[in-house]
């Protein structure tokens, strides 16, 4: 099994979006969004080779 790390960077780049969906959607459709966004980032700890590293960090 892998860990995954979210940069400071990434970490408040999906805080950011959350409060503007709140704020220009809804607070529910940020949850959903918020949930599903940290599945698919965790999921890499069980399948890492379904993404790629990216470019700027090789």
């Amino acid at each position: 099994m892998f860990r995954v790390l979210l940069s400071d960077a990434a970490q408040s780049d999906i805080r950011n979006n959350v409060t503007w969906w709140s704020e220009n959607r809804s607070r529910e459709e940020a949850e959903r969004w918020y949930i599903a966004v940290m599945e698919k980032i965790y999921s890499l700890e069980q399948l890492p080779l379904r993404c790629p590293i990216a470019l700027e960090y090789c």
